[in-house]
């Protein structure tokens, strides 16, 4: 777990004007503006649990929750350079029965053959206890039908 930061993030912004494309003119005026934000209460949790399917070996490295947003930070020896292309996803359920559909997944070259990721949860359900994650492997090669690989499912303890 971390301790939240007690400094505040504060956001300025001073525009010029703005263009209005229809009119063609620019809006001129003291559009400026100034406010504050207090951090938010991040639970982190370690999980560091790996999933292996044949020549495949993903780990869930960690879970961070603000209450507003779930992130799961994942790693692999998932190569981008070959002559194909491989995508990952997860498939985020959790204990109670909702789906995670449509969760963000962002992954990131480390090096030629290892690659980190996250996956963003939105409105994780709030009698949820456990997620259940499961990798999908997708590769996309030249005159072949796209192949999508299912690895093993984890269970993720919240509380």
């Amino acid at each position: 777990q971390t301790t939240p930061s007690t400094t505040p993030i504060e956001i300025t912004w001073t525009p010029f004007g703005f263009y209005n494309s229809h009119y063609k003119s620019v809006l001129s005026g003291d559009w400026s503006f100034s406010f504050e934000l207090e951090k938010l209460n991040v639970q982190e949790t370690t999980v560091n649990k790996q999933i292996k399917h044949g020549d495949r070996n993903i780990t869930i490295e960690r879970i961070a929750s603000t209450g507003y947003t779930t992130l799961i930070y994942f790693s692999g020896d998932i190569d981008f350079t070959t002559e194909f292309t491989e995508f990952i996803y997860m498939d985020v359920k959790d204990n109670v029965g909702n789906t995670y559909e449509f969760a963000p997944t962002k992954t990131q070259t480390v090096t030629n053959d290892f690659s980190k990721g996250t996956v963003t949860i939105f409105g994780l359900h709030k009698n949820a206890s456990s997620l259940l994650v499961t990798p999908r492997i997708s590769t996309l090669e030249v005159n072949k039908p796209l192949s999508t690989e299912l690895l093993e499912t984890v269970e993720i303890p919240l509380k």
